[in-house]
């Protein structure tokens, strides 16, 4: 058997009662469940009514806000649509393949 010497023992006997402490769980005898002290009840101070009209607010700001730009953008693209089919139109023709010249080509 391996024996120790008193230093070394005293140290190793030290280290496994830390060791001990900290690794067992701390029961108390009279444990009770701390109690959280609030100032007031859930949603008793008006803060949730604040956040309600505040997002419904901007809820309603948004559709108004995206009604009137779909409402206004389609008689825009209307007008746009007419401006475009009144332009005058050329028939477009494909150019040749294989192009002509052989600038357009990296000599390498």
């Amino acid at each position: 058997m391996y024996r120790f010497l008193f230093g070394e023992r005293i140290s190793y006997i030290v280290a496994s009662h830390i060791q001990i402490l900290c690794l067992t769980p701390v029961v108390f005898t009279n444990a009770v469940v701390p109690r959280r002290l609030m100032s007031s009840v859930p949603g008793g101070s008006g803060e949730n009514f604040l956040y309600v009209v505040l997002c419904g607010g901007a809820f309603a700001g948004g559709l108004a806000y995206a009604y009137r730009t779909v409402s206004t953008d389609h008689a825009r693209f209307v007008d746009r649509v007419s401006e475009i089919d009144a332009r005058p139109k050329s028939d477009w023709k494909p150019k040749a393949w294989p192009p002509k010249s052989k600038s357009h080509l990296w000599a390498g």
